[in-house]
């Protein structure tokens, strides 16, 4: 199970001080506390969320013992300020993502990471936060950015990436069933290629066997 990062969370940088923390947090309540979101569910997720980042951060032990716990799965913390999760981020995530998927060797390509990096991308926090902020032009933008990205992905991954497409607030669907409609070709071709190929060698193989009968 990947471990939250709370600085991004709360959006303050690893080194920030107690006060910083403490800022963030009361900024970030007043935003997402369920008090003043009683006609948005999602909102009570999203603050659940900050204040189990606040409180691990708040406490030196606990965020001491954070701190260990992250670095032992071999991660470290992104340097520099990191930005609390929005829309806008995602949409230049995936534009990063897209422009380098299009410059790899398709036969280099690490697919697992790409699954893995969206499946953490629209987790259920970050489809909770898009809901709050509904932009829907923006929402277009990353639908359109993310199926770019997920053609490089088996069939099965790109299914699941799509769910959470359809998720996402104000999504028009016909963008996703014309990309599912073009795919499914591939998806085909993909299943049946072994198939295929073995049918047109032997038909070719049996011409080839009539023709030196023949002779």
């Amino acid at each position: 199970m990947q471990k939250k990062n709370y600085y991004q969370i709360l959006g303050v940088h690893p080194g920030a001080s107690n006060a910083e923390i403490k800022a963030a947090y009361r900024r970030l309540a007043l935003i997402y506390h369920p008090d003043k979101n009683s006609d948005d569910p999602t909102s009570s997720y999203v603050f659940q969320e900050i204040n189990e980042a606040y409180q691990v951060l708040s406490d030196k032990t606990s965020r001491a013992d954070y701190h260990r716990n992250f670095e032992a799965e071999g991660k470290r913390f992104s340097q520099g300020h990191t930005v609390f999760f929005s829309a806008e981020l995602l949409l230049v995530k995936l534009g990063h993502m897209r422009k380098a998927l299009d410059e790899t060797d398709p036969y280099r390509m690490n697919t697992d990471a790409v699954f893995e990096e969206l499946e953490s991308l629209f987790s259920a926090y970050h489809l909770s936060v898009l809901k709050k902020e509904n932009n829907i032009a923006l929402t277009q933008q990353i639908t359109a950015n993310c199926l770019g990205v997920i053609n490089y992905l088996p069939k099965n991954e790109q299914l699941i990436i799509i769910e959470n497409l359809e998720r996402l607030p104000s999504q028009s669907n016909q963008t996703i069933e014309k990309f599912i409609k073009k795919q499914k070709q591939k998806w085909f071709w993909d299943r049946y290629r072994v198939l295929l190929v073995l049918l047109v060698t032997l038909l070719l193989c049996l011409v080839l066997f009539r023709v030196l009968h023949l002779q």
